[in-house]
């Protein structure tokens, strides 16, 4: 049985636009930056739209090496998690997992919340140096629900890149370009 108490929860996409969270009733109390090691991101998650126009949604796949910035929250309830179930369509399209992930604090942004992250006593956290390592919840797309085989890119949507690049106090700035190099695709009407 999964424990009803705060969660914490490892955000790469959409989901690092914290307006998201909350229209999706995911209650938090706080945002940290924090990195995935040993994984890379690529868009390469099937969408509902004609495979011809190659668009795609957030997914990490391992890659040694590899970094992965996203946002990691500390979310109030397992409700809240089991709500980001239903948005993520687990468990046919992205399965719910455990990952490790480095925590850094965001000078002038979460000075407290990452210090209170320092002082916290649960197993789920550990302290190490410069960092903190948080054991997180992460989805990540169901292999039957990628259109791309290997480490190519479809192209996001103009609506779902701009909830991603809301996460941009969490990120560094070359993590930012690196998003914001993809040239999203805007809806036909």
């Amino acid at each position: 049985m999964e424990d009803s108490g705060p969660q914490w929860y490892f955000a790469y996409g959409s989901n690092m636009n914290p307006q998201r969270m909350i229209d999706r009733k995911v209650p938090f109390s706080a945002r940290y930056r924090a990195v995935l090691n040993n994984h890379q991101l690529y868009f390469n998650k099937t969408s509902d739209f004609d495979p011809k126009e190659r668009i795609g949604f957030a997914n990490v796949e391992a890659e040694s090496g590899k970094e992965t910035e996203g946002v990691l929250y500390r979310v109030l309830t397992m409700q809240g998690i089991l709500n980001l179930d239903v948005f993520e369509g687990t468990p046919t399209v992205y399965r719910r997992e455990k990952v490790w992930v480095r925590v850094f604090n965001v000078p002038g942004v979460n000075d407290s919340a990452f210090e209170e992250l320092k002082r916290s006593n649960s197993p789920d956290v550990k302290v190490s140096g410069d960092y903190i390592k948080v054991f997180t919840w992460i989805y990540i797309t169901e292999p039957e629900e990628k259109i791309m085989e290997g480490k190519e890119n479809m192209i996001p949507l103009e609506s779902y890149l701009y909830h991603i690049l809301q996460g941009e106090s969490m990120l560094t700035p070359q993590y930012f370009q690196f998003l914001n190099s993809f040239s999203p695709k805007a809806v036909r009407k």
